[in-house]
């Protein structure tokens, strides 16, 4: 019998459950079940407590910068179901440069401790999965990528920049 599992937020009701997609399948017949998890709220101290016990994983959800959470299954994958709302990959301010510099101070972490940034009003972070990730929605930092023209080099010109550079 050959069981593989997959997971996928698939809604985020308020703050008060989220439900999962969990896809098993038996013998290539594929069986989907909906996982509902009570959301519960958590302070940032209480936060702490939870990121020592390394027996259980945990979803925590900032919304609005409220922080709620849920025990979740320690075999979840769920970074690769949410990357695609995660504002930072078009952020221009994704470096460990310091904050004065245009830096984000999530970056210098990590990417953990979604309590600590006051910065950060929406997102997800998971807890002692094997896919650890912060998934930031909704960040008072935020800044987009502006696309700049790149400028096209004939043969003749990268030639004289490299003999320039002494290679």
């Amino acid at each position: 019998m050959d069981v593989s599992a997959k997971y996928s937020i698939i809604n985020i009701d308020g703050t008060e459950s989220i439900s999962i997609r969990y896809k098993t399948k038996v013998e290539g017949e594929q069986k989907i079940e909906i996982l509902n998890f009570t959301l519960l709220p958590i302070s940032a101290k209480e936060i702490g407590l939870l990121r020592k016990d390394t027996n259980k994983a945990y979803l925590i959800l900032k919304k609005g910068g409220s922080l709620y959470f849920t025990e979740i299954p320690m075999e979840m994958r769920l970074f690769s179901q949410l990357h695609y709302i995660h504002k930072c990959n078009t952020c221009s301010r994704l470096s460990a440069l310091p904050d004065c510099q245009g830096g984000c101070a999530k970056t210098r972490n990590s990417s953990r401790f979604i309590e600590k940034y006051d910065f950060i009003t929406n997102g997800i972070e998971t807890i002692n999965l094997l896919d650890t990730s912060l998934i930031v929605n909704e960040c008072c930092n935020f800044q987009e990528i502006i696309p700049r023209k790149i400028e096209k080099f004939s043969q003749e010109k990268r030639v004289r920049e490299i003999s320039f550079c002494g290679l």
